[in-house]
């Protein structure tokens, strides 16, 4: 069973920044690419697969749901997933140096307080 992938415009705007970092500040086009194709890997597998794994119990406190990362890299995909509707929604994409609890705590209560703002659009690859 496949789930539906949707992304908050916070973690497309994380994504394409960190992006656009790598290829045009570092000039490193192997590594940009690579993200590239790892972060489509994940949405492929969210589409084929059903299992979540693992958990962010750090970040599931503020929100009162389960939260799940991916990581690729150096980066960290973090997700949300509803069975109701098949679908998860990634809400967060951070380097895994930066301040983890407060970038968190803020894209989870945006995305969970405002979910007819989040400008979620299906993500494909």
């Amino acid at each position: 069973m496949g789930y539906k992938v949707y992304a908050t415009h916070t973690a497309r705007n994380g994504f394409e920044n960190s992006v656009e970092y790598i290829f045009q500040i570092l000039r490193t086009l192997r590594t940009a690419a690579r993200l590239i194709h790892a972060f489509g890997a994940i949405v492929d597998d969210f589409e084929k697969n059903s299992a979540f794994y693992p958990k962010s119990i750090s970040a599931a406190k503020p929100i009162g749901r389960d939260v799940y990362y991916r990581n690729i890299d150096s980066y960290r995909v973090y997700f949300v997933v509803d069975p109701e509707c098949s679908a998860a929604t990634v809400f967060s994409f951070l380097h895994k140096r930066q301040d983890l609890s407060m970038s968190l705590r803020e894209d989870c209560l945006s995305a969970m307080a405002w979910p007819s703002l989040l400008q979620k659009r299906r993500l494909s690859f």
